[in-house]
């Protein structure tokens, strides 16, 4: 009503105004200011506008506000000056009215003229996402502009060189606590853009902008240095003296993304450093695609006391050796600075691996990080070239050995020598098996050996003549059938059992068997024995089968729609039995068919199926319906919101019988909303439909699959807020009481459908863990202090704090204890508050649940034995 009346006297004096001059010119602007804040806006002179000649000192100012009492602003009605309410939390619109009264007689105008003051919380900080930049020219970028808080005014200044760059804030102006500032290069240079609120606080960005590199390429491949030293890299991004941009979009040092920290001036170009040795992989990225990787190596810094080699011994055309630095506490490192000094005729060095070629001394020195150096004589020994052996051609008779004698044309190794046979007989049985360098003939065949030494290599072959003593076992069937125990034997021609200790290779789940052969097939696999006669020969069974066929089979009813062809799955207790080993039968063939395990429909109706395994002969009957594709369909809603960047299943159909039909989903019309870029801010994939612009729309049709029948829904999209709050903040229950949780958001424009509810610890509340909409009802199940939380699809997350207390073991405000709350129990309090020694019961006196007994729990407790309408809490310590 008072503004109304203000409004109306407004009114009235402006028409007074007009009444006595021809031309009144309005001028209306706005002021900007914060909660607690002075101003004295820069006010216009306003006399020309009234008449001309005319200036200020022709007129007596005025200024007062659009209400009388007003509790957010106060203005001096001589300057003009401005005061802000120090709990202007929210930002508000408010007037000030500029009154013009002439002084001089015949000057018959009275003006009133109108200034818009904007005032939320006080801005008193501006971060930006970046301090530094460097683009190319076709590099575009967004730095992310926050203020304290989403209830100041968000009306920002920008200060730059327009001929560097084009910036613009994109977002909400006043009400949200971010933007997005858009840089757009125009030209090669440098400029700082400043960020600046209408109360002066601002924010800077330094920005470079640089051509696009047209290349990146490193001096050399591998750099090498000390630790804690520098190292330039020596990175080219193109033709020097050329101004190129430096940013990189991804710099990463052993595959950490926070590689800049390893470079001096926080960029690639400046020097490297290490302050640990070892071996670093850099990889460097240009923001428009150009890739490579450096490696620097970095070594300790130590000076050498001792050189060796390992292995301890060089030989002439072996592999090559790594000479390793032994500092004067005889602790070995890796030295960076190795040379052959003298003998390089026979030997070299790369890195700290020696290769030598030659017989003979090989003097090595290592320069050290301090310019000292260590020296050492290594002596390179002649390296053998060929094996040789005395098994050239080897023929023996079953049961037979030989032991095979091996020895070099020059030189020694000091390696071990092996030898690796190879080859089986027609029994699956080792023609010939080693033991050290004994050959032992074991079945009729030919197998060949081989003799490895170092690098080097020989082979001999080994015949094996039949005799009484070839043996063999027997497999009594193929495959072997899991759940049944089989006895094996070694049997010679004339079937005479031969003394033999059976064993499994490795571990094998399949199969068990005991010393003497006694073999147990458990599951389906394979499984490989080995086999040791008395005599010393060894055999071994690889690959056995073992086959797991079904003692029962079992396969559910099956109801499908006419246009529907489904395969059947038969299970058991072995699992899943493929098609090909089972048969069907089909009691009415004119209902349906069975091609290769697929059910083909032929009419309505209903008929059973038999199945039987193939490999047991056991069988189970199932029942097939087949029904109409015509039947009534029904959607759970018609209705969708989907949040802008998540997605959504779309709602399940039914048929009249209640089973769930398969359906196509498409857009059949589509609202792309405001501003949208693209022509829709929707899609489906599946049964999922996902959006892409908040204020969006489209209604999406389902087809039956095999069939034409319709449903469409209707999808609208909506902002998440990105801060929520819940209320209460805190909240007491009764063991079994319910109350209302309630979220909300401050940020217009934004939307609360689906909210995800948890609490910890469990247990001490119950509720819904999915909410459609904003609130949700707690129970109060068990005694305790538990924090529970309601998380949006984009993690906005708001919390409260909620007590559970047992009304039967608690009374809150039974302060002595004796069952009842009347005038004693306030009077304790005081007297326990004051510091007199008595005792409270427990925190009964804590009616406030602030953790404290003191006189606001006594005056609470008071009102509440007078009758009034007053809440005891009770405080539960948290856990």
């Amino acid at each position: 009503m008072k503004k109304t009346m203000l409004w109306l006297l407004m009114a009235l004096m402006l028409m007074l105004g007009v009444a006595a001059a021809e031309d009144v010119v309005e001028v209306r602007f706005t002021v900007y200011s914060g909660a607690g804040e002075i101003v004295q806006p820069d006010y216009p002179d306003l006399a020309s506008q009234i008449g001309e000649g005319l200036t200020q000192d022709d007129f007596v100012i005025t200024y007062a506000t659009n209400q009388a009492g007003s509790v957010y602003m106060t203005v001096d009605e001589t300057t003009g000056q401005l005061t802000m309410s120090e709990t202007l939390n929210y930002p508000q619109w408010m007037n000030v009215f500029i009154t013009y009264t002439p002084k001089v007689e015949g000057v018959g105008v009275k003006t009133v003229f109108s200034c818009e003051v904007y005032a939320g919380a006080r801005l008193t900080s501006i971060t930006l996402g970046s301090k530094s930049l460097v683009l190319g020219m076709d590099h575009k970028c967004s730095v992310q502009v926050t203020v304290n808080s989403s209830r100041v005014i968000n009306h920002l200044e920008l200060d730059y060189d327009d001929s560097v760059v084009d910036v613009a804030l994109e977002g909400r102006e006043y009400t949200t606590s971010h933007q997005f500032m858009n840089i757009t290069p125009k030209g090669v240079g440098e400029t700082t853009i400043t960020v600046r609120g209408y109360n002066g606080v601002s924010a800077q960005v330094k920005v470079k902008v640089g051509l696009a590199p047209t290349e990146l390429t490193f001096a050399q491949d591998v750099y090498y240095c000390y630790e804690g030293e520098p190292i330039s890299l020596g990175i080219r991004l193109g033709e020097e003296g050329v101004e190129y941009a430096e940013d990189f979009s991804s710099v990463k040092v052993n595959g950490n993304h926070a590689g800049y920290d390893y470079f001096s001036n926080g960029s690639p170009l400046g020097l490297f450093c290490a302050e640990k040795w070892g071996t670093y992989l850099i990889d460097v990225t240009t923001y428009n695609g150009f890739w490579k990787r450096v490696t620097v190596k970095v070594y300790e810094k130590k000076a050498a006391a001792d050189l060796k080699i390992s292995p301890e011994v060089i030989r002439a055309g072996g592999d090559a050796v790594e000479v390793v630095a032994y500092d004067a506490e005889g602790q070995s490192f890796a030295g960076m600075k190795f040379a052959v000094t003298k003998g390089q005729e026979i030997a070299s060095i790369q890195g700290n691996k020696l290769t030598a070629t030659g017989v003979g001394d090989v003097e090595v020195t290592m320069y050290n990080y301090d310019g000292t150096t260590c020296v050492r004589t290594f002596h390179v020994e002649s390296y053998p070239t060929e094996i040789l052996h005395n098994a050239d051609n080897l023929i023996l008779e079953i049961g037979e050995t030989f032991d095979v004698e091996v020895w070099f044309d020059q030189g020694e190794l000091p390696y071990g020598i092996g030898i690796l046979e190879n080859g089986w007989s027609e029994q699956n049985m080792q023609v010939a098996s080693v033991q050290g360098n004994r050959v032992i003939a074991q079945a009729p065949g030919q197998s060949k050996f081989f003799i490895r030494a170092d690098k080097l290599w020989a082979e001999f072959t080994v015949t094996v003549l039949d005799g009484d003593k070839a043996v063999s076992v027997k497999i009594p069937e193929a495959p072997l059938h899991a759940g049944k125990s089989y006895q094996l034997h070694v049997r010679d021609k004339t079937g005479k059992i031969y003394p033999a200790t059976f064993a499994i290779n490795y571990y094998c789940p399949y199969a068990e068997v005991t010393e003497y052969g006694y073999l147990t097939a458990k599951m389906s696999g394979t499984v490989s024995l080995s086999v040791k006669l008395d005599d010393g020969r060894t055999m071994r069974l690889e690959d056995i089968p073992i086959a797991q066929y079904p003692q029962w089979l079992q396969h559910d009813a099956v109801v499908m729609y006419k246009s529907q062809r489904g395969w059947i799955s038969v299970n058991s207790d072995v699992g899943v039995i493929p098609n090909e080993e089972l048969t069907f039968s089909v009691a009415n063939g004119n209902i349906l068919a069975i091609e290769y395990g697929q059910i083909i429909p032929k009419r309505t109706g209903t008929t059973t199926v038999t199945v039987t395994s193939v490999r047991t002969g056991v069988s189970t009957t199932f029942t097939v319906e087949v029904i109409s594709d015509n039947s009534t369909l029904y959607i759970g809603t018609t209705t969708l919101h989907v949040a802008n960047g998540s997605e959504m299943y779309l709602p399940t159909v039914y048929d009249d019988n209640g089973r769930e039909v398969a359906m196509n989903w498409v857009i059949t019309h589509n609202n792309p909303g405001e501003g949208n870029p693209d022509a829709s801010g929707f899609a489906v994939a599946g049964d999922v439909i996902s959006c892409h612009w908040p204020t969006a729309s489209c209604e999406v049709t389902g087809t039956r699959r095999g069939g034409s029948q319709k449903v469409k829904v209707t999808v609208y999209g909506y902002q998440l807020p990105e801060t929520i709050v819940m209320e209460p903040e805190q909240l007491w229950l009764k063991v079994g009481e319910k109350k209302t949780l309630t979220i909300s958001t401050q940020e217009p424009g934004t939307k609360i459908a689906y909210t995800f509810w948890m609490s910890e610890p469990e247990g001490v509340v119950q509720m819904a863990d999915f909410v459609e909409g904003r609130s949700n009802t707690i129970y109060g199940a068990a005694e305790g202090v538990a924090l529970v939380a309601a998380v949006l699809e984009n993690d906005a997350i708001a919390v409260s704090l909620v007590t559970v207390y047992d009304p039967n073991k608690r009374l809150p405000g039974d302060a002595n204890g004796d069952g009842l709350v009347n005038i004693y129990d306030p009077l304790l309090v005081m007297q326990y508050a004051a510091g007199w020694n008595v005792l409270i019961n427990g925190h009964q006196g804590d009616v406030d649940a602030d953790g404290r007994t003191g006189l606001k729990d006594a005056i609470l407790i008071f009102q509440h034995d007078s009758g009034l309408d007053v809440e005891l809490r009770q405080y539960i310590p948290a856990p």
